[in-house]
């Protein structure tokens, strides 16, 4: 129950990240909401007992979400002007 719950509010908050402007510019943008789109895909599949894809496909996806997000917390965190890093 908890899951579902989780995933129904991925979806919320990824439709109304929508609507905020981009701070890093449209290619990192894009591929991050391409990423999250496949992400929620098989968090829906996980959720639900469905199986979408093969199991090594979920897990090549799951590494690739995992450096992506570590790479957008480090773009946040160079970019930080209360740091004096970045632009």
């Amino acid at each position: 129950m908890l899951w579902k719950i989780y995933f129904w509010l991925i979806i919320a908050i990824s439709i109304a990240s929508m609507f905020v402007e981009a701070v890093h510019g449209p290619v990192i943008e894009t591929t991050d909401t391409v990423i999250s789109i496949i992400s929620t895909i098989g968090l829906f599949g996980y959720v639900y007992n469905k199986q979408l894809l093969s199991k090594s496909f979920w897990k090549f996806v799951f590494i690739i979400t995992v450096i992506e997000v570590l790479a957008y917390t480090m773009l946040d965190v160079l970019n930080d002007p209360e740091l004096g890093v970045g632009v």
